[in-house]
């Protein structure tokens, strides 16, 4: 989705919206609201932290390759 568009920060944006999506997911699950959110202006170690602080059992991995939108970000629960 981001790679169409020859963006230089496309695994940076893609890992922003994998983790927003898991937060609004928790945030559903608890019955919360999120107001809309600019993630170009959110730091991914921000977003990792919220994710964390909402639910303790999700772990984080980030696999980073050499090539061009080679990053994966997964957050899974891990217990």
């Amino acid at each position: 989705m981001f790679g169409d568009f020859d963006d230089p920060h496309t695994d940076l944006k893609k890992a922003k919206a994998v983790l927003a999506a898991r937060i609004v997911a928790v945030l559903d699950e608890h019955l919360l609201t999120l107001r809309k959110a600019d993630l170009g202006r959110v730091p991914l170690d921000r977003l990792i932290k919220m994710l964390a602080a909402l639910d303790g059992s999700i772990r984080v991995t980030v696999h980073v390759a050499s090539e061009p939108s080679g990053a994966v970000v997964s957050p899974t629960h891990s217990g």
